[in-house]
C-alpha cells in the first residue's frame, strides 16, 4: 500500500461546498429510529428455507459456461452481508492516494455521478434482490416516501466523497454506520420472516400503480433484439421479477450487495463521457472504482465478491458481462411494480432537482445500452423529446466545458441544501402531493 499524507477534507475545488449534515432533519442518528435494535450477526440468522430446498437452488445454480466473475456471483447469493467488518477497518490492499484522488474525482463530477445513479436504479429496480426490500420497507413507494429515501441516500454518498469515511468521527463515517445498521435490520427481518409473511410484503399487489406505460415498454425490450436467458439460466431463477418462490432465498445477500455497488460506479466507469466527465483520465477512474472497493468492504461485502476488486479494464469487462449476460434479458421482464417504482423515484427527485421525467430517464439509459425504444419515445411529447436531447447536449458537449460541469455541480449543491433545509411546511405540502398523485392515477383508470 502507497503511502501518502492522508486530506481530511476534499478542497472544494468546483463550488461543492459542505452540506451540514449535522442539523438535518432527514439524516437519522443512530437510535433515533424504531428499527434501530441489536440485529446481531446477520451470518448467524436462519434464511427462510428449508435446507432441501437450499441444496436444491445450488444443484441449479451450477451454470458452466458463465464467466467466471458472473458464477463467483451466483455463489454470493447464498452468502449473507457481513457485519462483522470493523468500522474503521483499513485492509492491507487500500491505497489512500488512490482514496483521495477517488475523492477528488467524485467531488468534481458529482452531478453526472447522481445522475448515472438515478439511471442506474432503472437496472437495479429490474433484479428481485433489490427491488423486494425496498417494497418490503414501504419507504419508497409514493412520490414523497421516494424523496425522503433517495434524498437520504445522495446525502450520505456525497458525504463518503466530502469527507474521509476512514476519520473517526468523520461525518462519512457516522453516515457509514447508519447504512450499515439500516442493512443488518433489514436483512435480519426479512431472513428471519416466514415465506408467506415475506411473499405479503414484497408485492404492491392491491394498491394503486401507476404504471400506463409497462406494456409498450416490454415490447421495446423484446424488439430489440435481446436475447431471453437462457432456459434454467440460474441468475434469472433468482432475480426475474417472474420469479414466484421465496424459497432458499437469503436476503441482502453478497450477490445483490455486488451488484448494487455496480450502481454507483458501473454506467460512469463503462460511459463517462456520456455523463460530462470528459476529462477524466484513466487514473482518476481507477482511483474511484478503487474508492468503491474500500466502501463495498465497509458496507460488508466480502474481498471475494466485491465488483470492484480487480483492475479498471477487469471492473469495465465485469460491467459488460453483468449488462450483456444479466441485466439485459432480465429487462424483458419488467412489470407494473417496477414501473411503478421507478416513477416515484423520479417525481421524488424532481422535488428538489427539476428537469426529468420517467420517460426522458429511462431513454436516456436505453440510449447509453444502445437499446432502441422506439414506442417509448413516440409516447413523450415534444417537451420530454425536447427535455431529452438537452440532456444528451448537456452531458455530452457542453459538460466538456469545466466552467459549465462546476455550474451543475454547484446547482446540485444548491438544490440538496435547500432540500436538506426544507421547512415542515414545505415538506407537508409535498406530502399532499402524494394525494394528488393517487388522484390522478385513479382518474387514468377510469378514462
Amino acid at each position: 500500500m502507497e503511502e501518502a499524507d492522508e486530506d481530511k477534507t476534499i478542497e472544494d475545488s468546483d463550488g461543492w461546498e459542505e452540506l451540514g449534515y449535522e442539523n438535518s432533519p432527514l439524516i437519522r442518528r443512530r437510535g433515533e429510529t424504531p428499527d434501530d435494535s441489536p440485529a446481531g450477526d446477520v451470518r448467524d440468522q436462519t434464511p427462510n428455507a428449508e435446507s432441501s430446498a437450499t441444496g436444491e437452488i445450488k444443484k441449479k445454480r451450477e451454470c458452466p459456461d458463465l464467466p467466471e466473475w458472473l458464477q463467483i456471483l451466483l455463489e454470493g447469493a447464498e452468502v449473507p452481508l457481513d457485519t462483522n467488518v470493523p468500522i474503521d477497518s483499513v485492509p492491507e490492499w487500500l491505497d489512500k492516494e488512490k482514496i483521495r484522488r477517488g475523492r477528488q474525482f467524485a467531488v468534481e463530477n458529482v452531478f453526472g455521478l447522481v445522475y448515472a445513479e438515478m439511471l442506474s436504479l432503472a437496472i437495479l429496480f429490474s433484479l428481485r434482490g433489490s427491488l423486494e426490500p425496498l417494497i418490503y420497507t414501504r419507504k419508497s413507494s409514493t412520490p414523497f416516501t421516494s424523496y425522503q429515501r433517495y434524498l437520504r441516500t445522495v446525502l450520505r454518498v456525497c458525504s463518503w466523497y466530502h469527507s474521509d469515511p476512514w476519520e473517526s468521527g468523520s461525518e462519512a463515517q457516522r453516515q457509514m454506520a447508519e447504512v450499515r445498521s439500516l442493512h443488518a435490520v433489514v436483512a435480519k427481518k426479512m431472513n428471519t420472516a416466514s415465506p408467506q409473511e415475506i411473499s405479503s410484503q414484497v408485492t404492491l399487489e392491491g394498491r394503486l400503480l401507476q404504471c400506463p406505460m409497462t406494456r409498450s415498454i416490454r415490447l421495446d425490450f423484446e424488439d430489440s433484439g435481446i436475447g431471453r436467458a437462457p432456459e434454467g439460466c440460474p441468475f434469472a431463477e433468482l432475480s426475474s421479477l417472474s420469479r414466484k418462490s421465496e424459497q432458499g432465498v437469503v436476503y441482502i445477500n453478497q450477490m445483490d450487495l455486488s451488484v448494487t455497488q455496480f450502481g454507483f460506479m458501473g454506467l460512469v466507469v463503462m460511459h463517462p463521457k456520456k455523463f460530462g466527465m470528459h476529462s477524466s483520465t484513466e487514473e482518476d477512474l481507477e482511483s474511484f472504482v478503487h474508492l468503491w472497493r474500500a466502501l463495498g468492504k465497509l458496507l460488508g461485502i466480502e474481498d471475494r465478491y466485491n465488483f470492484c476488486s480487480g483492475t479498471l479494464e477487469e471492473t469495465r469487462a465485469r460491467c459488460s458481462e453483468l449488462i450483456e449476460r444479466w441485466v439485459k434479458p432480465n429487462l424483458l421482464e419488467v412489470n407494473e411494480e417496477w414501473e411503478h417504482m421507478y416513477r416515484c423515484l423520479v417525481a421524488g427527485i424532481r422535488y428538489y432537482v427539476p428537469g426529468n421525467t420517467f420517460a426522458v430517464s429511462l431513454s436516456y439509459l436505453c440510449d447509453v445500452l444502445k437499446i432502441p425504444m422506439p414506442r417509448l419515445y413516440a409516447a413523450m411529447g415534444w417537451r420530454e423529446k425536447l427535455l431529452f436531447l438537452v440532456h444528451k447536449l448537456i452531458f455530452r458537449f457542453f459538460m466538456r466545458f469545466d466552467r459549465v460541469r462546476r455550474y451543475y455541480n454547484k446547482m446540485l449543491s444548491v438544490a440538496l441544501k435547500g432540500a436538506r433545509n426544507a421547512s415542515l411546511e414545505h415538506l407537508q405540502r409535498l406530502q399532499e402531493n402524494d394525494y394528488l398523485y393517487l388522484m390522478a392515477v385513479l382518474n387514468a383508470m377510469w378514462k
